[in-house]
């Protein structure tokens, strides 16, 4: 038995809320309709729609990883202020020092073996930035806060 027919106005908003990235039961929940209508709207999109779905996916996707990285190195940044600050370290068990100076420079090392990975992985002509800033920009952000703490140890030393 089928269920009740869905205008084709309804459907078109399906399918436009579909290729602008969002997922079939939000486009089902969004609009009142059951997600199997939603999924044969879906399955009726041309090789072209499905092509341009998932580079929006992937582009939104990136988004997300990269926001979350920046996040994480901001994050990071602040800790190693905080952690630099000699006022804090004399206030540390050398026990605990110990292990945030390792903690810290493995980190920092791991980020920096991953730039020049990803530095050397492929001619600057060849990398895509999907994302409205560039790898290098990134890098030189990177570079810019690995800098700001070093001068900030030297001044503290």
């Amino acid at each position: 038995m089928r269920g009740k027919a869905h205008s084709e106005d309804i459907k078109a908003r399906a399918k436009a809320l579909l290729l602008g990235g969002e997922s079939v039961g939000h486009v089902a929940r969004q609009l009142n309709l059951p997600k199997q209508t939603v999924s044969d709207v879906k399955a009726h999109l041309s090789p072209e729609e499905v092509g341009q779905l998932r580079t929006k996916k992937g582009e939104a996707a990136n988004d997300l990883v990269m926001d979350y990285l920046t996040s994480n190195l901001e994050t990071l940044r602040a800790q190693a202020l905080i952690a630099g600050d000699r006022a804090y370290l004399e206030k540390q068990p050398a026990d605990k020092l110990a292990i945030l100076h390792g903690t810290f420079a493995d980190r920092a090392f791991r980020i920096l073996e991953s730039l020049s990975r990803v530095q050397g992985s492929a001619p600057e002509s060849e990398v895509k930035d999907v994302t409205p800033r560039t790898n290098e920009d990134r890098a030189k952000r990177i570079l810019e806060i690995l800098a700001i703490a070093e001068a900030r140890r030297d001044a503290a030393q």
